[in-house]
């Protein structure tokens, strides 16, 4: 698959920012997002959410290997809006991710370079107002084993646990880039070879 790479890095979550300059306010949001069809839905939402403003441009870079950019300008003079902001997802190198930026003019006019810069200000202040997150194609490992061994697993150094379930066992949830490793390690741990269902692998 041509999305399927080893890592990426998107936003852990929707923020937004105001950026004020020669009286016109451009109020910037950023999402993480899956495809581009739930890009298209945030934008409806936004133009919906925004019926009066003067341009809402944005930009998105769809896919975990970033295969799908999009960039627009909304009506603004061409290559002053949608790809400053495409350039500010790609300097962070964030992929799955949407940033829009709505604009209320103000009167006052800010030639192509003005802007450039307010668009990219935009982006860039939305972005701050969010974390990012790395995430890593793992191979899924479950296990089986007794209350007193499991509890001999804690801190791995070749991988993490996703989730620990109990009933008349526990049932552990392991993920690691390098599964044969996490093996090792973790029959190093119990002192005995253990037996593993395999579950294929996520992001994570």
């Amino acid at each position: 698959m041509i999305d399927r790479v080893k890592s990426y890095k998107t936003v852990a979550g929707a923020a937004q920012s105001e950026y004020v300059v020669s009286r016109s306010k451009f109020l910037a949001y950023c999402y993480p997002i899956q495809s581009a069809e739930e890009a298209e839905e945030r934008l409806s939402a936004l133009k919906a959410l925004h019926p009066f403003a003067t341009h809402i441009c944005y930009a998105y870079i769809a896919g975990r290997a970033g295969n799908l950019q999009k960039a627009s300008d909304a009506g603004e003079p061409k290559g002053t809006a949608g790809p400053p902001i495409l350039e500010v997802l790609k300097h962070n190198g964030l992929t799955c991710a949407l940033v829009a930026v709505v604009r209320y003019f103000g009167g006052v006019k800010l030639g192509t370079g003005g802007l450039t810069r307010a668009y990219a200000r935009a982006a860039s202040d939305a972005l701050k107002n969010t974390e990012t997150k790395e995430y890593r194609l793992m191979s899924v490992l479950e296990i089986v084993l007794d209350f007193a061994a499991a509890a001999r697993i804690r801190t791995l150094k070749h991988g993490i646990e996703v989730k620990r379930e109990f009933g008349e066992a526990v049932v552990l949830t392991l993920a690691s880039p390098e599964p044969e490793k996490l093996k090792e390690e973790t029959d190093g741990i119990l002192q005995r070879k253990a037996e593993y269902t395999e579950k294929g692998a996520e992001y994570l």
